[in-house]
């Protein structure tokens, strides 16, 4: 069905095709405001090229240099242009029908504008059609794919896909307990910090959408520039631009590339520094993963001693098949579930896999000879809702004290919890003999358990 179908069969204008359509206008329309439109159509398509005239027509499928416009009665222009895309893919539709949906019309009410607004505003409509005009060689659902298929060929998509495996390192590393061992503490703190400036164009994409376009259905409509589709994936609550003339996708956040590439590379650089200044943390953890291979068929119990201790708080935890190194995407790979098994392993980080063994055996023979006798370890000095504080543990912090006159009841506090701010690294208090001493107990009982013996 052509327009000329549902079009009034007497047609006064020359350069506009009046399409009658249901509606209510406000009183203070004018007739004369036809002869307005018409003048000023006419005026415009002077200067306007033959070729995107010829564009319009076959979008149309009206005659050339001629105009549609939505009007109520006869002779009242409705007060919204239709949409140039309306046209298009109209064989997707049976029965071309105009109505007042508002998906059917520009958002501009033609009444408002002064006459200079409104000459301004018929050439931008003229624009559109023309470059509407353009897309109708292919179908909408050809036009999706086009633009999902330059999404992923954007450069800042395709740069993001390259260096995917840092991306989500660093996303992954950003929430380890590990950063809290390495050294010096501000150069963490700093490292952090990049990292929200350096992915913060990357997490604005959404998940789906971040390496590849998504495969959630999308839609096209017509930008206001006239030189492009808007693209939105109400699932993804994603929208960009699709210029399909030069097939390019233009994203709502279009970082510079060259800045880009420096900035990912930076902060995977400036991690492995960080790694690589603290070696002591290299060695553990490297000892850690060969000891969790050594025992991996060795049944451990905590209280047999310091090193079936050590077994049973990396029976969890995970580790890279190659040996650690001290790299961002090496260190990805570290999963641990206790920070503590890095205070555990330091006795053993010179043994060999027959020595630490040996350890363990030694361990079950003493637990298997150990007598009935109540020790001083069992005896409780203070307990309270079910947890107990040991004489001997008491013994221990007594001890440490006594060697360290500056300490704070606050700082004694998170220190015995095993809270390893930056206060108590910078004091080394993390690798004292009573760092965690108290880790199962909860945060508000501890001063009781302290108020108890200091």
């Amino acid at each position: 069905m052509s327009l000329t179908q549902v079009g009034f069969t007497d047609q006064p204008f020359d350069h506009l095709y009046l399409l009658p359509i249901g509606a209510e206008l406000p009183s203070s329309t004018s007739k004369s405001f036809l002869n307005q439109l018409n003048a000023t159509i006419k005026e415009l398509l002077h200067a306007f090229p033959m070729e995107d005239q010829h564009r319009i027509a076959k979008l149309t499928q009206l005659p050339v240099g001629v105009f549609p416009l939505a009007v109520v009665g006869e002779t009242n222009a409705y007060p919204y242009l239709i949409q140039p895309d309306y046209f298009l893919w109209k064989k997707q539709k049976q029965g071309l029908q105009l109505t007042t949906q508002t998906h059917h019309f520009d958002t501009k009410n033609l009444y408002k504008l002064s006459e200079t607004q409104l000459k301004s505003y018929l050439e931008l409509q003229l624009t559109r059609y023309a470059f509407t005009g353009k897309l109708i060689s292919l179908s909408r659902k050809q036009w999706k794919a086009k633009a999902q298929a330059a999404y992923s060929q954007n450069p800042f998509i395709e740069l993001a896909r390259e260096k995917r495996d840092v991306i989500e390192a660093v996303e992954v590393l950003n929430r380890s307990m590990l950063l809290g061992v390495l050294n010096p503490p501000e150069d963490v703190a700093f490292w952090r910090h990049r990292v929200e400036i350096v992915l913060r164009p990357y997490r604005a994409l959404p998940e789906q959408a971040r390496y590849v376009a998504c495969k959630h259905p999308i839609k096209l409509e017509i930008s206001k520039s006239a030189t492009s589709f808007t693209v939105t994936c109400e699932e993804c609550d994603l929208q960009y631009g699709y210029y399909p003339l030069s097939d390019q996708v233009v994203l709502h956040e279009e970082p510079s590339i060259e800045q880009a590439k420096k900035r990912i590379a930076t902060i995977e650089r400036q991690f492995n520094d960080l790694a690589e200044g603290t070696p002591k943390v290299i060695k553990a953890l490297q000892k850690l993963q060969q000891v969790q291979l050594w025992t991996k068929n060795v049944a451990t119990q905590d209280i047999l001693g310091p090193g079936h201790q050590l077994v049973a708080s990396i029976r969890e935890a995970v580790f890279p098949h190659d040996l650690i190194e001290p790299t961002l995407l090496s260190f990805q790979h570290v999963k641990l579930t206790t920070i503590d098994s890095l205070r555990f392993v330091q006795p053993y980080l010179a043994f060999t896999k027959e020595e630490f063994l040996n350890v363990l055996q030694d361990e079950l023979e003493q637990a298997n000879h150990t007598t009935t006798e109540v020790s001083k370890s069992e005896v409780v000095y203070f307990s309270t809702k079910g947890y107990e504080l040991m004489e001997e543990e008491v013994d221990v912090i007594e001890d440490y004290l006594a060697r360290d006159e500056n300490m704070t009841f606050h700082l004694l506090i998170q220190v015995l919890k095993g809270e390893a701010t930056s206060k108590v690294r910078s004091l080394n208090l993390h690798t004292s003999p009573i760092f965690g001493l108290l880790r199962p107990w909860p945060k508000k009982l501890i001063p009781q358990a302290i108020k108890s013996f200091w």
